[in-house]
């Protein structure tokens, strides 16, 4: 309807500004007999007035669609009494090759009510080739990214607060509609003992972003892993307090299931029974004596780091309301990335390090009690540390 209601505005313009021609001629060579225009009245003291009714779609839609000349174009442009910008930006998108002249474009920028600037950008670039869809399709992927970027750079200050604001936390990480963000979420109610809200999320992800079966197998997985923190709390235990039954769960997640859920039930078992999941790269190593060439083995990247100089370590542990963390970092290095992940497998803090050798003290009274992950990265060598939590 919209689009007829426009076609209408069009054909009324181009007869009254070209009044007195019985036919009007589109540079695509369309002829409008303007004599077959029913019931139209002209005078000069009354606005001009067409009647649907004997007019058909077929007409109109063709009138739209054809390529107008610079004149006519420009004779719409000064119409700002008929023509809204929007329906005005439409017609002049349609007419790609008289946009590619530059004229009408200075034109629609320069007149005494100019185009927004915003409309003449997407015109210039059908201008130079551009189909209109694909303008709007890059200029939703660039708002996107940059959406995305300034929602992260405020989670990141949201972070960084001497006192994390969840609420507002939660709300960013919503924004940016991502599966990983909504697990931030999930992870956050889970610390705070909301488990109706955590689970009622978790819950809605399939929907929310389409799982396959190979997806709906993972999360299953992840909920059982939800599953064995609640009842953990709600028992007053902890992951070094596992049944057999529970340790034997997780250890079927940690060896055969994938993503989210394989490092949540990984981090336990590391933390509570040194069990190492690393995926160590592989490097030559010398033959044994009376053999040639090398042989190919496995390196620890964590003892490969430590050889290099790189320690740490976390005084006092078990902690409560502060723990230092003392440093000394490889070779000449004077900068590295201390983080701090949850059993959940989420990052909830992260520090820069400054200087060869130091200490850093973290305030802990706004973490919950559990184990804790601090890694130490500089380069491509890392160290980590357990820190035990108990508030």
């Amino acid at each position: 309807m919209k689009r007829l209601i426009a076609c209408i505005a069009l054909l009324c313009l181009l007869w009254v500004s070209l009044a007195g021609a019985e036919t009007l001629t589109t540079n695509g060579g369309t002829v409008l007999d303007t004599s077959a225009l029913p019931h139209c009245v002209e005078d000069e003291s009354v606005p001009v007035v067409f009647f649907i009714a004997d007019i058909s779609p077929e007409s109109l839609v063709a009138a739209y669609q054809a390529y107008l000349s610079e004149e006519v174009l420009k004779a719409t442009a000064d119409k700002d009494d008929v023509f809204t910008e929007s329906v005005l930006f439409e017609i002049l998108a349609s007419n790609p090759d008289e946009l590619k002249k530059g004229d009408i474009i200075d034109y629609v920028k320069n007149k005494t009510n100019p185009l927004p600037e915003y409309m003449t950008d997407i015109l210039e670039q059908v201008a130079a080739g551009n189909t209109y869809k694909t303008v709007l399709l890059n200029q939703m992927s660039s708002y996107s990214y940059e959406y995305r970027s300034a929602a992260c750079d405020i989670i990141r200050s949201i972070l960084a607060d001497s006192i994390v604001n969840t609420t507002e936390l939660r709300g960013w990480l919503g924004n940016l509609n991502e599966l990983e963000a909504d697990r931030e979420i999930i992870a956050s109610y889970m610390v705070e003992g909301d488990y109706d809200n955590a689970f009622a999320l978790a819950n809605m992800l399939p929907s929310l972003y389409e799982f396959s079966n190979e997806e709906m197998n993972e999360h299953a997985d992840y909920l059982s892993m939800l599953n064995l923190y609640r009842n953990l709390h709600q028992a007053g235990r902890n992951t070094r307090q596992l049944s057999e039954q529970e340790f034997a769960d997780v250890e079927e997640i940690a060896e055969n299931s994938t993503g989210v859920p394989q490092r949540m039930a990984q981090n336990i078992l590391e933390a509570t029974a040194q069990r190492r999941f690393a995926d160590c790269p592989t490097v030559p190593q010398p033959v044994p004596e009376g053999g040639r060439g090398f042989s190919t083995g496995e390196i620890n990247p964590e003892l490969y780091g430590q050889a290099m100089g790189l320690s740490v370590e976390a005084k006092p542990n078990p902690a409560t309301t502060w723990v230092a963390i003392n440093f000394t970092l490889p070779g000449d290095a004077e900068k590295a990335t201390l983080t701090l992940v949850n059993a959940l497998g989420v990052k909830v803090a992260s520090y820069t390090l400054n200087g060869h050798e130091g200490q850093r003290v973290l305030d802990l009274r706004e973490f919950a009690s559990g184990v804790y992950t601090c890694t130490i990265t500089c380069g491509d060598y890392f160290q980590t540390q357990k820190i035990v939590i108990t508030q």
